[in-house]
């Protein structure tokens, strides 16, 4: 919640804050689209995650968001800035923000890369299990969809739904397990449309929760998606084969550029759903350079129908033909 980069303007409501070790009542005392301070005497330690629930004037729907305690002073309040925070959310905030401050210009929305989760920290098994979706659409309304689970994590799953609803990423839903009757509260990472004609395809992200699913999963392991980069990347458009296995064992094969580039991974546009954590083969038609590399994340493209997509290099440093600057601990 920094002030220089986000505004912050008064507000006098209620705060609802939900988390697996709380769930209190408070009051804010200003807001920005970062994020909200709230005088509270139960707080939570610094690095937790919190649902925030609150309304926003002259809105009569409350705003139900995800957040992480930034800043905290035991029994007085707590700073959360906001996480992923939905698109529609952020510009009722902002209006807000700007009636307060008399119209005045010049804020400005983070950028939607640092909405998403950075790190994935265990891995994902592949299961199918029937799962309910609940959440409270803009008009407060109720909504459910059936879905079906792709991949397990300890800390979220990779769903797909049986319509063409796309939920906005940092939307909380319910996500509740028949089978077990068991419920969780997660967040959207992203949506979208899937190769199977008439379904969505979900990622989410569990709030506090790591034993929803029931299942002991592998060790946690932070080399998957890393926050930090470790070589800085270059912007050039190299021509990239792709190829990779289906489920069935059928071969299949893309032709694309990169976006940009870093000695241990690449940024690059593809027309295929291809899951996280899937292994493929990258081939420079050029040169004829072939290397392994896992897809880390994805998210949609600028262009209907085609997704961006970061691809991690294993087992190689020396892909591109090109001379990177010593590895250190760069910003993503």
């Amino acid at each position: 919640m920094d002030a220089r980069q986000h505004p912050r303007v008064p507000l006098l409501t209620q705060v609802e804050s939900h988390s697996p070790a709380l769930a209190s009542l408070g009051r804010a005392r200003n807001l920005s689209v970062g994020g909200i301070l709230i005088e509270t005497p139960e707080t939570l330690p610094e690095g937790s995650d919190v649902i925030v629930r609150f309304f926003v004037p002259p809105g009569q729907q409350p705003v139900e968001a995800v957040g992480r305690v930034v800043r905290a002073e035991p029994g007085r309040s707590m700073g959360i800035a906001f996480l992923g925070l939905p698109a529609s959310y952020r510009q009722r905030i902002l209006h807000y923000v700007r009636e307060v401050q008399g119209g005045k210009n010049g804020l400005h929305l983070p950028h939607p890369s640092t909405l998403v989760p950075q790190k994935r920290r265990s891995a994902r098994v592949p299961r199918r299990l029937a799962v309910m979706l609940n959440w409270q659409d803009e008009e407060g309304k109720v909504r459910q969809e059936a879905a079906e689970t792709k991949l397990l994590s300890r800390y979220g799953a990779l769903l797909s739904s049986y319509s063409y609803m796309q939920l906005e990423a940092g939307r909380v839903v319910r996500l509740s397990l028949p089978e077990l009757s068991s419920e969780a509260r997660s967040r959207v990472v992203y949506s979208a449309l899937a190769d199977l004609p008439g379904h969505t395809e979900i990622a989410l992200e569990f709030i506090g929760s790591q034993d929803f699913w029931g299942i002991t999963f592998p060790p946690d392991t932070a080399t998957l998606l890393p926050t930090r980069r470790r070589t800085l990347r270059l912007r050039k458009r190299i021509p990239l084969d792709l190829s990779w296995e289906t489920a069935s064992g059928v071969s299949q094969q893309e032709a694309t550029e990169t976006l940009n580039l870093g000695q241990h991974g690449v940024r690059l546009l593809t027309s295929n759903t291809l899951e996280v954590g899937r292994l493929l083969q990258l081939r420079q038609p050029d040169t004829g350079q072939l290397a392994t590399a896992r897809v880390v994340w994805r998210e949609p493209g600028a262009s209907q129908g085609r997704l961006e997509m970061g691809l991690e290099i294993l087992g190689r440093n020396d892909f591109w033909g090109i001379e990177f600057p010593p590895d250190r601990d760069y910003p993503a």
